[in-house]
C-alpha cells in the first residue's frame, strides 16, 4: 500500500496498539502513514488523526487495534471512507460461540457492502519484507532487519507468521511476505 492508517494506535510502542506504528518506521516503510487516536494530537511524536473522516486521503489500508465493538464500528466508517483493505486485531468473533459468530457475520456483511477486503478478525496484519511494510503486531518485528527472500507466507496463526519468519532469519531463510489471515 501506499498509504496506511492505525485505528486505535497507541503512543506506547511497546504496547499491542503502539507497535504497527514502531515496526512500519523500523523497517523502513517508506508510504504514509496515519495513526488514528482521538484522544491524542501525536503518537510516537508523528501527527495524530482524531478519526479516518480527518485524513488527507482514503488509505489503501487500515488495520484497526481496537477492542470487538469498537472494532466493528471502525470497519463501518472503513466501508463509509471506501477504504478497500482492513485487517483488525480484536477477537471476540467466531471463536467467541454463537454471539461471536454473529459479530463476524456483521463484519463479512459490512465488508461485502462496502466492497472491501477484510484480513481477520483476530489478525496479527500483514508483513511486506520487500517493500518495508511491516503492519503487524507480531513480536517477531523487534528484529533489526526483515529477511527478504522469495517465499511467501499466509496463516490463519499470527503466532506461527512470527515462528517462520524469526526462525528464518536465524537460518538465512527470507520472506516477501507474511500474512495472518485470522478468523
Amino acid at each position: 500500500p501506499k498509504s496506511v492508517a492505525i485505528i486505535g494506535a497507541s503512543d506506547d510502542g511497546t504496547r499491542t496498539a503502539g507497535r504497527p506504528l514502531r515496526y512500519l518506521r523500523r523497517h523502513g516503510y517508506k508510504g504514509r502513514v496515519y495513526p488514528i487516536n482521538p484522544r491524542r494530537e501525536t503518537v510516537q511524536g508523528e501527527p495524530a488523526w482524531p478519526d479516518l473522516v480527518s485524513l488527507p486521503e482514503v488509505p489503501d489500508h487500515v488495520y484497526i487495534v481496537l477492542g470487538t465493538e469498537p472494532a466493528i464500528t471502525a470497519l463501518e466508517a472503513c466501508a463509509e471512507a471506501g477504504v478497500r483493505t482492513a485487517s483488525i486485531l480484536a477477537d471476540g468473533f467466531a471463536e467467541d460461540g454463537p454471539a461471536g459468530e454473529a459479530r463476524q457475520h456483521r463484519v463479512a456483511e459490512i465488508a461485502k457492502a462496502g466492497g472491501m477486503r477484510v484480513l481477520g478478525p483476530n489478525s496479527m496484519g500483514v508483513i511486506d519484507c520487500l517493500g518495508g511494510c511491516a503492519l503487524s503486531v507480531n513480536a517477531a518485528l523487534d528484529a533489526e532487519t526483515l529477511p527478504k527472500g522469495r517465499l511467501m507466507a499466509i496463516s490463519q496463526s499470527g503466532s506461527l507468521i512470527g515462528t517462520l519468519l524469526s526462525r528464518g532469519q536465524a537460518r538465512g531463510i527470507g520472506f516477501s511476505s507474511l500474512i495472518s489471515v485470522g478468523n
